[in-house]
Formats: C-alpha cells, structure tokens, sequence
C-alpha cells in the first residue's frame, strides 16, 4: 500500500490510524500463520522481522500484539478501497506484472500517467504474492470530475502499454466482464481470441452465459 493510499483511508474512514511514528512511502501487511491451534509464535514473527531488517528489505515494523490490533490492521487494508470514492472520481486498473518488476513499473506508469494527465492521483495497493496490483487513477484536485472520465481510454492505454512491456496482464483479479472488452481487443491476439471463442462455444452453445461479456 502506498503512502497515498494510507492517507486517504486516515483522512476519510473512521477507526484507521497510523501504526508507526515514522512516515514511510510504502507499507506491507503481512499475516503469518500455520495449521496448529497456537499460531505462530511472536519469537518467530520477530526473528522473521530482524532478517528482514538485517538484509535491507524493511525500515520498520509494527506486530499485532492483540486480535484487536490485528483487525485494525487488517481494517486499513480494507478501507483504502472505500476512501477513494470521497477523493473523487478514480480510474481503476487491475493489473499484473512480474513480482520482481513491480517496484519500476509502479514508477515508470506512475510518470507516463502524470505525463498523460498531470496532477492525476495514483493510488496503488495490490497483493505482492502474485504480482497483482490495484493501480488507480484519481481526478486531479484542479479538474472537474467529467473532464477527468473524457480521459479514461487514454490515461487506461497509458498504463495499459507500460503493463505490456513488464511483460504483464491488463487484467487481474477481476476479470475482463464489461468494462475490460475493449482492453481485450487491444492486447489480445487474434488466434488468442479465436480459441477463446472456440473453448466458449464448446462450453455454451447457445450463448446463455454472460452474453455480450469478456469477448468482444
């Protein structure tokens, strides 16, 4: 999660608060656990965290100390998605790019979106397992929210194109459904699309699943 992204969710929902005295620019919360009735035990989380700290990979660090703590953690996690909606009108992308890229593709789309659009808000969170990042767009302060969406297909094919070049996907977690079926034109192949339509046929004939949905 972003330090953006934090912000919102402090500023806008109540019961989110910041965990540390320092403000850092990106945050991870990590759930630790195993298949015995006690848990992970707080002399392996902790020695989990020095490793961490020993090789550079983290500043600081903040452990749960009750099931309470726990769930306000978990709580900040589920509020950035509710607090951009009082940000203004925002342009989601759910995207994935190799684990490995994220940090330089988070920076390079950052700027081909401000170039795009400057003053554009990204607010980007996701899940670092998998590569799968929630990278949003969100109007700028000093433009109204309809100038904002006439430059929804440009500001998505800017973050789309730096996607395509990390090697990545235009869509994620949430699939394709409506919103995406011009995306699905623009970055999938033709043989890609023939056999999807191939696999879709031999599955639903008669076209009664979601028709009009995912292909174009």
């Amino acid at each position: 999660m972003s330090r953006t992204t934090l912000e919102s969710a402090f500023k806008h929902i109540p019961g989110c608060r910041d965990f540390f005295d320092s403000v850092y620019e990106w945050y991870v919360l990590i759930e630790l656990g195993d298949s015995t009735a006690e848990g992970i035990s707080p002399v392996v989380s902790q020695s989990f965290l020095e490793k961490a700290m020993d090789v550079g990979f983290i500043e600081d660090a903040v452990i749960a100390q009750t099931v309470q703590q726990a769930e306000e953690m978990w709580r900040l996690r589920e509020a950035v998605t509710e607090a951009q909606i009082y940000e203004g009108r925002s342009i989601k992308n759910d995207v994935s790019v190799p684990i490995s890229r994220i940090p330089e593709f988070i920076d390079v789309a950052s700027s081909a979106a401000l170039e795009q659009m400057p003053g554009v808000r990204c607010f980007i969170y996701g899940h670092i397992g998998d590569g799968n990042l929630h990278f949003n767009l969100c109007q700028p302060l000093a433009i109204d929210p309809e100038s904002f969406s006439a430059k929804w297909e440009d500001l998505t094919d800017v973050v789309n194109q730096q996607v395509s070049h990390f090697s990545g996907s235009f869509s994620a977690e949430h699939g394709i459904g409506l919103l995406k079926v011009r995306d699905m034109r623009l970055h999938k192949t033709q043989t890609e699309l023939n056999v999807m339509r191939a696999i879709k046929s031999a599955l639903d004939p008669d076209n009664i699943m979601n028709p009009g949905k995912i292909l174009p």
